[in-house]
């Protein structure tokens, strides 16, 4: 409604009231208009299988600490198109002078580029890097490029390094959980686990792309060099503070799961 309506709807005579007067009244008592929160929709199926996941886990991790020893990993896409607008300082009643036009076509797909990347965030920890897939173009992660560029040449070190007492968060990716990958984290004692279907808000990671991509966002990227600098430089900027509650906020997001009998949460 707008606030000549809610004045109306309030009855007693008070629709010849001014809008702004109600605004303003209500806005000394702490009422405000706002925008709806969005709220993903979850099928009838998925709660059950998020309840299910969520009890299960926090039968397991039933308190903060014990999310110490998980990194929770994904897939992030950026992209960029071939050039923004220019921005030029002109003396007054200049305009369209040829010094300073822009020259502009429309980007077809071979002009639009797009960086692929993979991390893993944990309790002090935080690892990306950026990988390439011959195989596509919309950065599509194969079961090889996770094993050798992902899995064999980074995570793994990493994990023996900490004895192996670290469990890997997962999505359901077919470049994930194939026979091939499967078999390799296996092998070499890689524990996992698998979040549950169409549930960002129960990976961490996803909350830190977000900052990261914000940050990607406001800088202006002409050329590869310097997308891939600003993608450096905006994970460079993420706390590892803000990680760590991230981390330990899985307890709560998993009870909340329950509470709200399997909707999706405000993670």
């Amino acid at each position: 409604l707008t606030w000549g309506q809610v004045a109306k709807e309030a009855g007693y005579g008070l629709e010849i009231v001014s809008a702004k007067t109600v605004k303003k009244e209500l806005g000394s008592l702490d009422y405000h208009k706002c925008i709806a929160c969005i709220k993903g929709w979850t099928a009838p199926a998925n709660k059950d299988k998020r309840c299910n996941f969520a009890r299960a886990m926090l039968d397991i991790r039933p308190k903060p600490k014990n999310w110490h020893n998980v990194w929770f990993s994904d897939e992030v896409h950026f992209g960029y198109g071939p050039k923004m607008k220019m921005r030029v300082i002109r003396k007054l009643g200049q305009r369209y002078c040829p010094d300073c036009m822009q020259f502009h076509k429309e980007p077809d797909d071979k002009d639009r580029k797009r960086f692929h990347g993979f991390g893993a965030f944990g309790y002090n920890v935080k690892f990306f890097i950026l990988y390439s897939v011959d195989s596509n173009t919309n950065g599509k992660m194969t079961q090889r490029v996770y094993i050798d560029s992902i899995l064999q040449l980074n995570l793994l070190p990493m994990m023996k390094e900490r004895g192996m007492n670290v469990t890997l968060e997962e999505d359901g990716d077919s470049g994930h959980t194939g026979k091939v990958a499967t078999a390799f984290k296996e092998k070499h004692g890689i524990k996992y686990y698998i979040n549950a279907t169409y549930s960002p808000d129960l990976s961490p990671a996803e909350n830190c792309w977000q900052p990261i991509k914000q940050y990607f966002r406001t800088e202006p990227h002409f050329d590869d060099a310097g997308a891939e600098k600003a993608i450096w430089e905006a994970f460079k900027r993420l706390p590892q503070s803000f990680i760590n509650r991230q981390v330990e906020s899985m307890p709560q997001r998993l009870g909340e799961v329950l509470q709200s009998g399997g909707e999706m949460t405000g993670w």
